[in-house]
C-alpha cells in the first residue's frame, strides 16, 4: 500500500511520516561519512621507489586534505617478492607522533614486520578508529630487514571514512532493496573492446540504471596481472583514494586464483557504503603494472534501492 493510501486509511499520521518510515519501508538516514583510503607505496614508478637491499628509514609521506578529517578503520599490506616473507618493517607517523611503540615500551621502534599487518583479502581491523586530522602529514617509514638483504617492493592501504560538514546522502525512504552488481569490464567484451593495455592507463564509466539508486558494499576484482585503480563518484566528483591503489590491496586476485576474489571480497565499512543516485555513474581508472595485456573486471556489489530517489515523505 502506498504512503498516500496508508494515510487516507488512517494508518499513518503526519507525525509518523516525519519521525519513522511506514511499515516495510527502508530508511537511509542523513550520512556525513564517505568511504576513503590512503596508500603508501614503495615501488618503481611511484613517488617513493622500492627499497634496495639493506635500505632502512625510507619515508613516504601523504598530506591529508585540509577540508576533512580521516578516520582509518583498517589496514593492509602487500610486498614483493613473496619470498621476502613480509620481513620488511614499517613504522607509521602522524606529523611527529610515532604509531608503534618500541620493544621497551617507548616510541623508539623501527617498526613492525609487514607480516603483522593484514592483506587485501584479510585486512587488519583496528581496535579503535585512527584519527588523522586535516592538514596532517601521514608518514610510513620502511626498511629491509630480511635475513639476507634484498630489494623490496611494498605497498600499504589504510581505509575508513572522511567526515563532511554537509550530508553526502540526505535522509530518504525506499520500498525495496535488491542485491545488485555493476561492473567495469576491461576485456574485449567491455566498452573498450579490449583488455587493459600493457603499462597503459584507461578509464571506464559505470552508469547507474534509471530505475533505482545504488549502494556499494563490496568490491570484487580479478585480473590477469598486477594493476592499480582509482574510483570516482561522477556525481559528487569525490575520489575513493588519496592516490591510485594496487588491486591486491583491495582483495583482488588473478582470474584463476584459488580461492578467487569472489570468495573474499573487499568490504566497505558498515559506516560508509558508497551511494550513487540513479542515472549517476562511477568512474574507474585502471593502470596496468604487469607489462602485458591485462584482462580485468572490477565488480561493485551492493543493493539497488527502489524507487529511484526514494519516497517523498513528510511536508
Amino acid at each position: 500500500m502506498t504512503t498516500a493510501l496508508l494515510r487516507r486509511a488512517g494508518a499513518l499520521t503526519r507525525g509518523d511520516l516525519l519521525e519513522a518510515p511506514p511499515g516495510g519501508m527502508i530508511e537511509i538516514p542523513d550520512r556525513y561519512r564517505a568511504f576513503y583510503g590512503m596508500t603508501h607505496q614503495f615501488a618503481a614508478g611511484e613517488q617513493t621507489l622500492a627499497l634496495t637491499a639493506g635500505q632502512i628509514n625510507i619515508s613516504d609521506s601523504l598530506v591529508i586534505d585540509s577540508t576533512f578529517d580521516f578516520y582509518a578503520l583498517g589496514r593492509a599490506a602487500i610486498w614483493s617478492p613473496a619470498a621476502s616473507g613480509g620481513q620488511g618493517k614499517i613504522q607509521l607517523k602522524i606529523d611527529r607522533e610515532l604509531q608503534f611503540a618500541g620493544a621497551g615500551g617507548g616510541n623508539d621502534s623501527v617498526g613492525c614486520y609487514l607480516s603483522t599487518i593484514g592483506t587485501g583479502r584479510f585486512p587488519q581491523y583496528l581496535a579503535a578508529p585512527l584519527l588523522i586530522r586535516g592538514k596532517s602529514t601521514f608518514v610510513a617509514i620502511a626498511g629491509d630487514f630480511q635475513t639476507v638483504a634484498a630489494a623490496l617492493t611494498l605497498r600499504t592501504l589504510h581505509f575508513g571514512y572522511i567526515v563532511r560538514k554537509d550530508p553526502v546522502v540526505t535522509k530518504r525512504w525506499y520500498a525495496s532493496r535488491t542485491p545488485w552488481r555493476y561492473m567495469a569490464d576491461f576485456t574485449v567484451e567491455g566498452p573498450l573492446l579490449a583488455a587493459l593495455g600493457a603499462n597503459k592507463t584507461q578509464q571506464i564509466p559505470v552508469p547507474i540504471d534509471p530505475d533505482g539508486d545504488f549502494e556499494v558494499k563490496k568490491l570484487i576484482i580479478v585480473s590477469d596481472g598486477e594493476a592499480k585503480l582509482q574510483v570516482k563518484n561522477a556525481d559528487t566528483r569525490a575520489e575513493w583514494f588519496h592516490r591510485a591503489v594496487h588491486v591486491w590491496l583491495l582483495g583482488g586476485t588473478t582470474i584463476d586464483a584459488d580461492p578467487p576474489a569472489g570468495a573474499w571480497p573487499f568490504l566497505l565499512p558498515d559506516e560508509c557504503p558508497e551511494f550513487i543516485a540513479a542515472r549517476g555513474a562511477l568512474s574507474v581508472t585502471a593502470q596496468d603494472l604487469s607489462g602485458a595485456s591485462n584482462r580485468m573486471q572490477v565488480i561493485f556489489e551492493g543493493d539497488k534501492l527502489k524507487p529511484a530517489g526514494g519516497l517523498r515523505v513528510g511536508g
